[in-house]
Order: C-alpha cells, then sequence, then structure tokens
C-alpha cells in the first residue's frame, strides 16, 4: 500500500493499493498539486487502475485525478472505472456552497475522458483480484453540519490478511451513524484517520476500530499544529486526537509527510 504525501501545501488524502497480481486501486488521491506525483507513481506500477473511488467532494480528494485528466494526460493511467456517491449539487449550494463549481469541472472532467462514474451505495462489495473492498455506509443528507466532510463514504479494504479502515473526512455525526450502524463491522487492523487527524470522528468511534496502526494524511504543521509560531501555535485538534490514541493503546503511528510505502 502506497499513503500519498502532499506535495503542495495543504491536507490532502490519497492511497493505492496493489495485489501481488499487480491490480490498482486507488482511493482519493489527493489535491491537483499532488497530480503528477500521483500519475509517475501509478505508471511506474504498470499505467492501470482497475478501480478509482473517491470519498467525497473535496477537491483535497479528487483534484490528483481532476489534474491528470485537464493538464497530465500523458501521466494519466488507464482506469477501469471511477466509484463515488456525492449528494446532488441543489443539496451543497444549501449547506456547503463551495463544493459546486469545482465538482462540476471534475465531473464535466470525467465526462470528457469518458470515465462514467458510478455510484456507490451501503453494501457494496468490490473483488480487484487480491484486493477486496467494502462500501461501510452510504450519504445521509440530514446530516448538515459539516456538511461535505460528513458525506464521506467510508470503505473497508483487505489485502495480506490485514484490514484497512479509510474513513475519507467523516466527522462526529457521520462517526456517530456508523457508530450506532455497523459497530461490529468497525474494528480493522489499520486506520486512516479522519479529516487528517483532526475536527474528524470522536474517540468513541476509533475506541470501536480497535486499530493497531493508526496512518495520519497530515502535513507536518499539521501534526505539529504549527500555525507559524512553532509547535503548538496552532488552533487545530491534532494534540488532542493524539492523547486519545495513546489511551485507546494504539502505539504505532505513520504521519505521511511524505509519501509512504506500508507493508
Amino acid at each position: 500500500m502506497f499513503c500519498l504525501g502532499n506535495h503542495g501545501k495543504g491536507p490532502m488524502f490519497g492511497a493505492v493499493f496493489v495485489g501481488a497480481d499487480g491490480k490498482v486501486a486507488v482511493f482519493d488521491g489527493g489535491h491537483i498539486d499532488d497530480a503528477v506525483a500521483l500519475g509517475k507513481l501509478l505508471q511506474h506500477l504498470g499505467g492501470s487502475v482497475e478501480k478509482w473511488f473517491i470519498t467525497h467532494n473535496h477537491d483535497d480528494h479528487f483534484g490528483a485525478l481532476w489534474g491528470l485528466m485537464r493538464d497530465h494526460v500523458e501521466l494519466l493511467p488507464k482506469v477501469g472505472a471511477v466509484h463515488y456517491s456525492f449528494p446532488p449539487e441543489s443539496w451543497f449550494k444549501l449547506h456547503e456552497r463551495s463544493c459546486c463549481g469545482v465538482s462540476s469541472c471534475f465531473r464535466g472532467m470525467l465526462q470528457r475522458h469518458k470515465l462514467w462514474p458510478h455510484p456507490l451505495h451501503m453494501g457494496d462489495m468490490f473483488n480487484i483480484g487480491e484486493i477486496k473492498v467494502e462500501v461501510l455506509n452510504d450519504y445521509d443528507m440530514s446530516i448538515t453540519d459539516n456538511a461535505c466532510n460528513n458525506s464521506s463514504i467510508c470503505f473497508s479494504v483487505r489485502l495480506g490478511g490485514r484490514s484497512v479502515l479509510v474513513t475519507g473526512d467523516i466527522g462526529e455525526q457521520a462517526g456517530d451513524r456508523l457508530l450506532g450502524e455497523i459497530p461490529g463491522r468497525l474494528p480493522h487492523d489499520v486506520v486512516f484517520m479522519s479529516h487528517h487527524g483532526q475536527h474528524g470522528a470522536k474517540k468513541t468511534f476509533y475506541a470501536a476500530v480497535k486499530p493497531k496502526v493508526a496512518i495520519w494524511p497530515t502535513p507536518e504543521w499539521l501534526w505539529e499544529n504549527d500555525a507559524g509560531g512553532g509547535p503548538g501555535s496552532g488552533i487545530w485538534r491534532t494534540n488532542f486526537v493524539k492523547c486519545w490514541m495513546q489511551e485507546l493503546g494504539v502505539t504505532r503511528h505513520y504521519v505521511v509527510k511524505n509519501d509512504l510505502v506500508f507493508s
């Protein structure tokens, strides 16, 4: 599994799973600034992606794919299918208007490349060679606080005897819903920390996941809560979440400041 570090300044998320048979599945991919690095990696892996999953409608998650299609076609791999489920534009106009314009451009670029998006539904299962993917939830339009993040689709990924929970940017409310709906299916060996490790899911959510390993898709300044005045000078909640995970007994942490290979 390749965990993608940010190649711009902002937080992002991207992960690439590769089976022993060479089949590739991508989750998100990062911001438009991350397009070139991601494209080079995917070309190195053979230039073909069986499934490309997008967790939610923020461009620090789908922007790299958008950038490859728009600006770096020479690095765009052959993509079997793109899968995502976003709430309708009318809902975003009411609850998070900033998502509307960029996602419209993204959808238009997918159409230009004849990559028709396939919707996701809770319980969907995908067998990508050795990579097994399950969709754990549907978006809930009744959750309007932290609207776009809370519309994230979460995935259970199994590869090589290990289970990995991809959380996107779920917030407290979506995390609580998952905790209420599928508590027995939340335990995973590895968890990607939601919303870059701060202002995401609650401690009770991670307690139910029971991870042995936490992967933080978190740039160094956010990991250090550094707003420019040194560690601890920011307003982010990263340090609180670090304490939660310590209290929950998670001893292995990987901070994806740069691209990381996790095996």
